[in-house]
C-alpha cells in the first residue's frame, strides 16, 4: 500500500495532467452538444356524461353530480400513453411543429425521443408530457401543438360515442309521436281511463329518456380534454447534463493517471531487474 501511495506521489503531476485532459476533453464534447429545452405539460383528459351506466361504472372519474349523471374519461390515460408512442398518432402539422421531417418513416418511439409522457399515479384523469426542443420556443410551440392535437382526437372520440346517443333520440322521438297517435285515438274510445293513463305513463318515460340522451350530449361536449396548469418550459437547456459530464470526465482523467502512473512504474521496474540480471 505504501508503495502504491509513493508511486502516486511520484507521478502526480502526470496523474493531474491527465484530470485537467479530461476536464478539457469533457469542456470540448458539452460544447459541440446541441442543447435542448424542455416544456412540460399536465394535461386532462376529455369527459363524457353517463346517466344511462351510472350504477355500473366502475372507472369514473368523477362521483355523480345532483343530477345522477357520471362523468368518465373518453380514454383512459395509459391507453393515451400508448398511443403516443406510435408515429401514426401524430398530425403532419403536428410532426413538422415539432421538428420532424414528414417524408422520414424512421422514427423511434415517442416523436423520436422527443416526447416523455406517463399517467400520473393516483390521479385517474391526468397525464404529464415532457417535450424537448432545441430552443425554449420550439420546446412551447411543440407543446401547444400536442395538446391542440389531443384535444381535437379526444372530442373526436366523444362525437363518435355521441352518435349513438342522436340515433336513439331519434327512435324515441319516432315513439313519442306514436304515443301520441295512441292518445288521440284513446281520448275518442269508451275504454280510454285506464289506457289513457298507461299511455300517459308511456310518453312521459320516453320524454324523460330524451332528455337524459339530450343533457348528456351538451354536459358532454363542455368538458374537453385542457391544461391543468399553463405550459412550463425551462429557462435553462436540461441537456446536456454539463455537471455530469465534467465529473465523468475528471473521474476518466484520475482513472488513467492513475492507471499510466502504475503501469509505468511497473514497467520501470520490470526492466531495471532485467538489466540487473
Amino acid at each position: 500500500m505504501q508503495y502504491v501511495i509513493g508511486t502516486l506521489k511520484y507521478h502526480r503531476w502526470m496523474i493531474v495532467f491527465f484530470i485537467l485532459a479530461g476536464l478539457l476533453f469533457s469542456a470540448v464534447f458539452v460544447s459541440f452538444m446541441p442543447k435542448k429545452y424542455e416544456a412540460r405539460i399536465q394535461l386532462k383528459m376529455a369527459q363524457f356524461a353517463n346517466f344511462a351506466n351510472f350504477a355500473n361504472s366502475a372507472n369514473s372519474a368523477n362521483s355523480a353530480n345532483s343530477t345522477g349523471f357520471n362523468y368518465s374519461n373518453i380514454e383512459e390515460p395509459l391507453a393515451l400513453v400508448q398511443r403516443l408512442k406510435v408515429i401514426s398518432t401524430y398530425t403532419v402539422h403536428t410532426m413538422q411543429i415539432c421538428g420532424l421531417p414528414e417524408e422520414n418513416d424512421s422514427f423511434e418511439d415517442y416523436l423520436d425521443g422527443k416526447l416523455k409522457v406517463e399517467a400520473i399515479r393516483n390521479v385517474p384523469d391526468w397525464i404529464e408530457m415532457k417535450v424537448r426542443g432545441y430552443t425554449p420556443s420550439q420546446a412551447k410551440e411543440c407543446a401547444e401543438a400536442l395538446v391542440a392535437m389531443i384535444t381535437e382526437q379526444q372530442r373526436g372520440l366523444i362525437e363518435d360515442r355521441l352518435n349513438g346517443n342522436q340515433l336513439q333520440v331519434v327512435t324515441l322521438q319516432q315513439l313519442v309521436a306514436e304515443e301520441l297517435l295512441r292518445l288521440e285515438k284513446i281520448k275518442k274510445s269508451e275504454l280510454g281511463n285506464v289506457g289513457y293513463l298507461v299511455s300517459l305513463d308511456s310518453l312521459n318515460s320516453l320524454h324523460i329518456r330524451i332528455n337524459k340522451l339530450q343533457d348528456e350530449v351538451l354536459l358532454s361536449s363542455l368538458n374537453p380534454s385542457k391544461l391543468v396548469a399553463p405550459i412550463v418550459v425551462s429557462k435553462n437547456p436540461v441537456s446536456p447534463k454539463v455537471g455530469m459530464i465534467m465529473l465523468l470526465g475528471v473521474a476518466l482523467g484520475l482513472i488513467l493517471g492513475v492507471l499510466y502512473a502504475l503501469i509505468r512504474d511497473w514497467w520501470r521496474r520490470d526492466v531495471r531487474e532485467f538489466y540487473d540480471t
